[in-house]
C-alpha cells in the first residue's frame, strides 16, 4: 500500500482537514494541526487550531494560503473548495 505524504504547516506540524461535525459549522474546507496554542494566538476560538471550524493558528492558515496558490487542474486553471462539484470555466 502507497502512503499518504502529510501535509505539512509553517511549523512543520501535520495538517488535516476540519470536519462538519459542529452543527451550524463547517470546517471541511479548512486545514487545521489541532494543537493547543491559547486564544492569544488563535483570537476568536477556543484556544484550538480545529478540527471542526473556526479559526486556524497562524502556520496552517499561512500553509493553506501558499497551498490553494498552486492548486491547479489539467488545464492549468486555479481551483479551490467550493459548493458545487463540478467545474467551472470563466
Amino acid at each position: 500500500p502507497i502512503e499518504a505524504v502529510p501535509i505539512l504547516n509553517d511549523a512543520s506540524v501535520p495538517m488535516k482537514l476540519g470536519n462538519d461535525s459542529w452543527p451550524g459549522y463547517d470546517g471541511s474546507d479548512t486545514f487545521y494541526c489541532g494543537r493547543n496554542l491559547g486564544e492569544h494566538l488563535i483570537p476568536g476560538s477556543d484556544g484550538k487550531c480545529g478540527p471542526t471550524a473556526g479559526p486556524q493558528c497562524p502556520d496552517c492558515r499561512l500553509a493553506q494560503q501558499r497551498l490553494q496558490a498552486t492548486w491547479a487542474n489539467d488545464e492549468g486553471a486555479a481551483v479551490s473548495f467550493g459548493t458545487s462539484r463540478g467545474c467551472r470555466k470563466n
